[in-house]
């Protein structure tokens, strides 16, 4: 009987999947093997019913939850087994679930699938149930029988078919039960038995014959392919494929990270597509390292290397250009500019952008509108850079819609180590007036933070709409006004590349005490060169400098610090101006340091000459 339901149910073609089949009826006397089940596996057992080998419930002398699971891929096709209550009446306290695809093998917690019930509220139905999560608050009741299970003792031939467009039929000893509709779930991991019982049940429900045969679901003509591996918990990751995996051949000591940190559980998730990988210790590792991953068409990948993506700490992630003032005009045929911040990684590792926000100004309350921009699977690379963008009306794959690309030709799109984070919105929020932007990752911890004013711009640039604000030095404070300028690119911006004005690192001073460079520097001039900067080494720890700037007639036409704590060593920036914004003369200049340790009472004093020149 059970192989003409199975040859009616199984009429159709399937051609873009795959098939399995197995069954199990206990013969053996063993729930541990051929097929393995786990789960509660202490309080079940094999026992005689009608004269045969069955798997039944053994719990304890209390109300109790046992479930047992097995692997199991089938999707789409056939389900058929016996199950049998002896001497107890179901009801919402004695009840029996066959989970016919479940996306975990822990069926006492949150499932994603489908099962059959036997026992409810009315105690006398069969019903089917899709389960998306919680199971107290996330399911749904698809279809349910005409009462059929009255009395201490039943036993009924169960059979569901399911085809591909999602039609369900369930048979009850052979006579159609009832239909459902439903399509949400179109891959399995595990198929499993759960019972609930009371104090007075705990060995009354049996369960039987199990046949299962059918298809996965539709398998991709894509190649199989990692698209990510992030950290989404302090000892949680996530990995996104292209196409659903069989969890079957993988175990979780399979997967490890570069520093030898095995996993303990692996959860699918999305179908299969998604992977939660959990580990003992905080993740530290840059790597991970699969052994094999196979889908379900048999396709395989192995010895799978994936970058990490960490959560950043702060430092890693720094604000590095701010484009607050866009040009928009819609009678300037010149392209509208959207607003845009730029960030860059520090770190050496690959960064993950998931939770990535930013917090304004507070108000009076003391409290801050807070933008969300970060987005799953979306890594930054070590030295790379994310610009998030205002792009109200563009379709994320259409690149030449987007403002973006219209008022910035240069931005390198496609680029690995370019990430950019687009916003449905006409604008970032951004004042004009100045403002704050407080970014944060996945915790409390602030990772940069900038309060900019219109101030720092150049003073010798009167309009500054459209020009972005440049950050000078990475390996200076971000939050300093000295450390930023107007951009000097002819977009008005360089979102995704190196800054127009951007400085490298200065080179460690040898024997000198006090250096500049470059010289001659140009303030008029194009990146690098538009500055002076001071570079100083003291004797003493700590000490209170004064730097100003002399012309060759001795005149003092600059001062840069005045009574400032500082370092044994540090730098300065001159931009060419006197103390009243004024351009200065080219020619040669004096730098004048005095350094003053008051613990020891001792008065460092330096020069060093530099020459201001203009472009010819």
């Amino acid at each position: 009987m059970v192989g003409l339901v199975l040859g009616l149910m199984l009429g159709w073609a399937v051609e873009a999947h795959a098939q399995h089949t197995w069954s199990d009826d206990f013969a053996d006397g063993d729930f541990t093997a051929n097929p393995a089940w786990t789960g509660t596996t202490d309080r079940w057992t094999i026992a005689p019913l009608n004269g045969q080998p069955a798997l039944r419930t053994d719990g304890v002398a209390a109300a109790d939850t046992l479930y047992l699971a097995t692997a199991s891929p089938v999707s789409f096709g056939s389900w058929a087994f016996t199950f049998a209550q002896v001497d107890v009446n179901l009801s919402i306290f004695n009840g029996a679930r066959v989970f016919l695809l479940a996306d975990t093998d822990v069926l006492d917690g949150p499932v994603r699938g489908y099962y059959l019930q036997m026992g409810t509220n009315n105690s006398n139905e069969v019903r089917l149930y899709r389960m998306d999560g919680d199971p107290r608050t996330a399911r749904t009741e698809l279809g349910r029988s005409a009462p059929i299970l009255d009395g201490t003792d039943n036993q009924l031939a169960l059979a569901v078919t399911r085809d591909p467009d999602g039609t369900w039929e369930v048979r009850i000893d052979g006579t159609l039960a009832f239909t459902a509709t439903d399509d949400t779930y179109a891959f399995s991991q595990h198929f499993g038995v759960w019972a609930k019982h009371t104090a007075s049940a705990p060995a009354n429900l049996y369960f039987d014959d199990f046949v299962v045969s059918g298809a996965t679901g539709p398998v991709s003509p894509d190649p199989l392919t990692v698209r990510g591996a992030e950290q989404v918990a302090e000892r949680v990751a996530e990995l996104a494929l292209s196409a659903p995996v069989d969890l079957r051949p993988l175990a979780p000591g399979d997967v490890r990270l570069d520093d030898g940190t095995p996993a303990v559980a692996i959860d699918a998730m999305d179908d299969g597509r998604l992977l939660r990988l959990s580990f003992d210790e905080p993740l530290r590792g840059a790597t991970l390292a699969i052994d094999r991953l196979r889908d379900f068409a048999g396709r395989e990948l192995t010895d799978v290397q994936v970058p990490l993506a960490h959560w950043p700490a702060p430092g890693e992630l720094l604000l590095n250009e701010i484009m607050y003032n866009p040009r928009v005009d819609r009678f300037d045929p010149t392209p509208d500019q959207p607003s845009y911040v730029e960030l860059v990684n520090t770190s050496p590792h690959v960064i993950s952008l998931r939770h990535l926000r930013w917090a304004g100004l507070e108000d009076v309350h003391g409290m801050a509108d807070t933008l969300h921009v970060g987005q799953p699977f979306t890594p930054v690379q070590p030295g790379g850079y994310v610009v998030i963008a205002a792009e109200p009306n563009a379709a994320p794959d259409e690149i030449p819609s987007t403002r973006l690309y219209q008022a910035f030709p240069d931005f390198p799109w496609g680029v690995p180590n370019v990430t950019l984070l687009t916003l449905s919105r006409s604008t970032l929020g951004l004042r004009n007036s100045g403002d704050r932007i407080e970014l944060f990752g996945s915790g409390p911890e602030a990772i940069d933070a900038v309060t900019y004013a219109p101030s720092w711009h150049h003073p010798g640039v009167q309009q500054t709409a459209g020009r972005a604000l440049e950050r000078l030095h990475l390996h200076r404070a971000t939050n300093d006004a000295r450390n930023w300028t107007t951009s000097v690119a002819a977009d008005g911006g360089t979102p995704g590349r190196r800054n127009s004005v951007f400085l490298e690192d200065p080179r460690p001073l040898t024997a000198e005490a006090l250096a500049v460079r470059p010289s001659p520097f140009f303030p008029e001039g194009q990146g690098s060169e538009r500055f002076a900067v001071i570079q100083f080494q003291l004797r003493s720890p700590v000490s209170s400098v004064r730097v100003r700037i002399y012309d060759t007639a001795g005149r003092l036409v600059r001062t840069l610090e005045e009574a400032r704590l500082v370092a044994q060593t540090g730098e300065l920036l001159w931009d060419g101006r006197g103390d009243r914004g004024q351009r200065l003369r080219m020619g040669p200049y004096i730098v004048h340091l005095e350094a003053v340790d008051e613990a020891e009472g001792r008065i460092e004093t330096h020069r060093a000459p530099v020459v201001l020149a203009r472009p010819m």
